[in-house]
């Protein structure tokens, strides 16, 4: 799901979604970004974590 979102995002740093998880929608984020060697690093997150 979170290729997906990626694929269609309009913010490529952070990407928000929607997946449904045991009858239940969640909604988690996705930060892209640098790391510590400039490799892209994903970050998968809670919508309240920053």
């Amino acid at each position: 799901m979170a290729k997906l979102a990626i694929r269609s995002a309009s913010d490529p740093e952070l990407v928000r979604f929607s997946v449904i998880i045991i009858g239940r929608t969640h909604t988690p984020k996705l930060h892209i970004g640098p790391g510590d060697t400039a490799a892209p690093v994903l970050t998968l997150m809670l919508p309240y974590e920053d």
